[in-house]
């Protein structure tokens, strides 16, 4: 399984700023959506639905779990374990976001690689095995 980063989830599900993820990454997004492989954490709706509470990102939550849908990922709930992780993630790792500590944690405890363009994802050295969006 792979984890999508609300990044790579919004870039190949509404096209958004596609030019920063390669175009295998996005091969390798939807095939892993059609074999049932793809997931998000339930911390990217909180995201995304706060990006368009803002005014940031123009998108309709309920049209975006549609799609979601249509696209079969999976939604990873956040529970007591994924919490817990989050909250040690704020001392192994320099990020004070945290929807990216939730999604972190995900990929972490799932044991799935984390698909992002983020940079600060990128370059740390923790136990995630993350994949560089941009390049793969």
């Amino acid at each position: 399984m792979i984890i999508l980063d609300t990044n790579v989830v919004l870039r190949v599900t509404y096209e958004l700023g596609t030019e920063e993820v390669s175009r295998s990454t996005r091969d390798f997004v939807v095939d892993s959506q059609r074999r049932g492989e793809a997931a998000i954490s339930a911390a990217t709706i909180w995201e995304i639905g706060e990006q368009a509470d803002k005014g940031k990102l123009q998108t309709d939550l309920a049209l975006f779990m549609d799609r979601l849908a249509e696209d079969q990922v999976i939604i990873i709930p956040i529970d007591g374990n994924i919490a817990t992780r989050a909250v040690q993630l704020r001392r192994e790792w320099d990020e004070k976001d945290p929807a990216d500590r939730f999604i972190m944690a995900t990929a972490i405890l799932t044991n799935s690689q984390l698909v992002t363009t983020d940079a600060q994802m990128i370059a740390w050295n923790g136990p995630a095995r993350v994949v560089d969006a941009r390049q793969r």
